[in-house]
């Protein structure tokens, strides 16, 4: 029989859940931005643009999940990922890129996903990432 961990914390949970929140904001965000898209000038830029979109939702899908159960590796590389993600939003913004509902849209997504990587690395959701990976070598 392994040792289970300890229940995921409430810091984690509510993680967990703001990072479901920006991904889901990140979805509307896209689908508002779908017919922005379809006029990149070919059927397979749009397309290869759809594409790159769907890949990199499932991507990130996959790394909360991954959180969610207690991955460490999955929550440095959102982490990573994110610090890109923010960098080339905010260089974008400095550029001159108009600043409308998407604009915002992203910022709100920035600030939710930042406050759940704060509560990730907290001291509680700590203890539990390093539990999780104790109980999975042990077994």
């Amino acid at each position: 029989m392994t040792a289970s961990p300890a229940a995921r914390p409430n810091t984690a949970n509510t993680a967990v859940i703001l990072l479901y929140v920006a991904w889901g904001l990140g979805v509307l965000r896209t689908l508002l931005g779908a017919p922005a898209i379809f006029h990149l000038g070919s059927e397979g830029q749009a397309g290869a643009a759809v594409a790159i979109v769907v890949v990199i939702l499932a991507v990130m899908l996959f790394f909360i999940f991954m959180i969610g159960k207690g991955r460490n590796w999955a929550r440095i590389t959102f982490l990573v990922l994110f610090i890109i993600g923010t960098v080339m939003m905010v260089v974008g913004l400095v550029s001159g890129a108009p600043f409308g509902a998407a604009a915002l849209m992203d910022i709100v997504q920035v600030i939710t996903q930042l406050v759940a990587l704060v509560m990730l690395f907290s001291a509680e959701s700590n203890a539990w990432f390093q539990g999780v990976k104790a109980a999975k070598s042990k077994s």
